[in-house]
């Protein structure tokens, strides 16, 4: 048979039983596979695909479009790997049969199945390329020396760069960031970059502009902190601005032609205080021969010469009250009925209570001290220097450290967590007062102080002198801290010459005078707002 004429007999063939089957569509494709098979054929070639008999390709065909639906598996145009398998005429050398090929992507992932150079399945995903009809990685893929970003043709995502390193897509590499993006101030690390200062009051702290501690206004001040944008208020009418405090009277506290004491009722800082035989009276010092002055660590407070004023006084005269106080002291100061004095602080960098690196107000250990050589009175001879100012007022360069009796000045609330030897006392710290543990105070002829809820008296014009040893005497009696009602021990002998000493009140036995109990907000003095719980009758 020419090979025309076995071309011709293959198309009839199969085109038959295209049409019986309903497959006429696949029709132009079938054509085409089957016309170059045949031509192979012609031309006597010896190379072939696959090949299975006339019979089976007829029965393969008839399994494929016999499935249950009528559609024998055969998809539209929507692309599905399971086309059917199409019968290519061939035939072999000697022209004595005629073969098909079957043609599928089934185990395939990608390429031309074996045979099928016109079927095309799946392509590799961008990473992948195709080996054996199988997707392998690409070498060409790996991210190698390129630091972060997308690898180009690929779509691999080789990540991003640890700050303040930044990706150069062009250069697909990591690079310093010398940009202001991600802080605010201060130079750029590694970088020649500065991204600028802050606004007047405000600093640079972890390249973020935060406000400046030291331009934060505190109560009663005014006028401008140097080096900050805000006034901190004007003073009332009849006041002015004292080193940055409002001061009643303003020019009229000018301490002009007087020698100590206060100017006007209204002012708040003294003229000064008298040599040490001399006393103040009426703005001027007068000699007094008796009158000596007391030295670093002695007792000083109400005398003859410094009544008590009484009770409900104007804040005029419990002023020049304190004023006569520390003009007992040769140093000028009397603080909690002893003479102390102002000094300077060595070092304060660590907290002496916890050992933690940061300032606490107190004198570091072990620093060389101005608060040496006091005489042994009534709290001891240990003194250490103590900041009065608030931590504000330090930042911002005001500083006021005086001498205080004690060493570590632990906080505390009872005597239960002081030493041996110390109580739990209300003391001035850091501009305002605070509960700390500080040496007992003991009556100025040395006998011990007085213990809470006992009779006490500071005043020698009052009767004998008895202290208390918590530094806090009113006149229901001796007042220490508490936390509960079983820290406050009431004492015996409450009933004295048919009076009790706690209120007042008749009595006949001890029985009949108040218990004491802990009770909250106690104010230590009149002129503070801090308060404390405080055994009470």
């Amino acid at each position: 048979m020419g090979c025309q004429s076995r071309i011709l007999a293959v198309f009839d063939n199969d085109l038959a039983r295209l049409r019986a089957t309903g497959l006429g569509k696949w029709l132009p494709l079938w054509v085409l596979i089957a016309a170059m098979a045949a031509l192979t054929a012609c031309v006597g070639s010896t190379e072939s695909t696959p090949i299975v008999s006339k019979a089976e390709a007829n029965n393969t065909l008839t399994n494929d479009v016999s499935s249950g639906d009528g559609t024998g598996g055969v998809s539209d145009a929507t692309g599905s790997k399971d086309l059917p398998k199409i019968s290519t005429a061939e035939t072999l050398g000697d022209g004595s049969s005629d073969t098909v090929v079957a043609c599928s992507c089934k185990g395939i992932e990608c390429g031309n199945p074996p045979g099928c150079p016109l079927m095309n399945c799946d392509a590799c995903p961008k990473g992948a390329k195709c080996n054996k009809n199988t997707c392998e990685s690409d070498p060409n893929c790996a991210c190698g020396s390129q630091d972060c970003g997308i690898l180009p043709g690929c779509g691999k995502d080789c990540g991003g760069c640890e700050a303040p390193m930044q990706c150069n897509v062009e250069k697909a590499a990591c690079e310093l960031d010398c940009s202001c993006a991600t802080q605010e101030c201060g130079q750029v690390v590694g970088c020649p970059t500065s991204c600028g200062k802050c606004e007047t009051g405000k600093v640079c702290e972890d390249f973020i502009c935060k406000p400046d501690p030291k331009c934060v206004c505190k109560v009663g001040m005014c006028e401008v902190i140097p080096g900050c944008p805000a006034n901190c208020g004007t003073c009332a009418v009849g006041e002015k601005c004292v080193l940055n405090k409002c001061t009643a009277g303003g020019e009229q506290c000018l301490c002009t032609n007087i020698t100590c004491g206060f100017a006007k009722p209204a002012c708040v800082k003294s003229c000064g205080i008298c040599q040490i035989n001399q006393i103040c009276s009426s703005n001027a010092c007068k000699t007094v021969g008796s009158n000596i002055k007391k030295k670093f660590g002695e007792p000083c407070g109400p005398s003859e010469e410094c009544p008590v004023p009484p009770a409900g006084s104007s804040q005029f005269a419990q002023k020049q009250f304190l004023e006569c106080q520390h003009n007992q002291c040769e140093n000028g100061l009397c603080i909690g009925g002893i003479c102390t004095k102002k000094c300077k602080m060595t070092l304060d960098q660590v907290n002496n209570v916890t050992g933690a690196n940061e300032p606490d107000g107190i004198e570091d250990p072990g620093q060389p001290s101005e608060c040496t050589g006091a005489a042994n009175g009534p709290v001891g001879a240990t003194f250490k220097c103590v900041e009065q100012n608030s931590p504000g007022q330090v930042v911002a360069g005001f500083t006021d450290p005086a001498c205080l009796p004690g060493s570590a000045f632990t906080p505390c609330a009872t005597d239960k967590t002081c030493p041996a030897g110390e109580v739990c006392r209300v003391m001035p710290f850091m501009n305002g007062y605070q509960s700390r543990c500080a040496p007992k105070v003991a009556n100025p002829i040395g006998s011990p102080g007085v213990k809470p809820s006992q009779a006490c008296n500071p005043n020698p014009s009052a009767g004998p002198v008895a202290m208390c040893e918590t530094g806090w005497c009113k006149p229901s009696g001796c007042v220490g801290l508490c936390e509960v009602d079983a820290d406050c021990t009431t004492a015996a002998g409450g009933c004295k010459a048919g009076q009790c000493h706690a209120n007042g009140a008749l009595c006949n036995k001890d029985a009949e005078c108040p218990t004491w109990t802990c009770k909250p907000a106690v104010q230590f003095v009149d002129t503070s707002l801090v308060k404390f719980s405080a055994c009470q009758p």
